[in-house]
């Protein structure tokens, strides 16, 4: 009868284990910028109906309630889906703001925002809070700059 020997297993042990200390923070990684990306995807979606606001009414929107939303602020998950912000399988809260308001109350210019919340949060420190404004100007806050969009 021929078996292992416990050097035999415990060089597969460390074998297996070295790999896995390669794979699990790569894939890791490739699903949070995957759920950066479908954040980025709302942006550029919220940025498009802003501009299509702002052809019908010669003004932006102020909030996302303005644009079709539940709601001033909404959250995305991890399937891409919007949820309530407050939801707790929210990864990412978007808002949209007024940055520059004529006297006359038109809104000339604006940001969209998503904020990365929960665990998001916790694994997206590269890229942090992202931005679009009214100029297509793309902006992220974290220690990648805007390299992440």
């Amino acid at each position: 009868m021929h078996g292992f020997t416990l050097t035999e297993l415990l060089i597969v042990v460390t074998i297996v284990g070295l790999l896995a200390t390669i794979a699990i923070p790569s894939y890791t990684n490739y699903i949070t910028r995957a759920k950066r990306e479908s954040a980025e995807q709302l942006l550029a979606t919220l940025a498009s109906r802003q501009e299509q606001f702002f052809m019908d009414n010669k003004t932006y929107a102020s909030s996302l309630d303005q644009l079709g939303y539940d709601a001033e602020k909404i959250g995305i998950d991890d399937n891409g889906e919007i949820v309530a912000s407050d939801d707790a399988s929210a990864l990412y809260v978007l808002v949209a703001e007024a940055v520059t308001t004529t006297p006359s109350g038109t809104i000339t210019a604006y940001s969209v925002t998503a904020s990365p919340v929960g665990s998001q949060s916790e694994n997206d420190t590269e890229c942090a809070e992202l931005s679009i404004d009214n100029m297509g100007e793309k902006t992220a806050s974290g220690s990648r700059g805007n390299d992440c969009w």
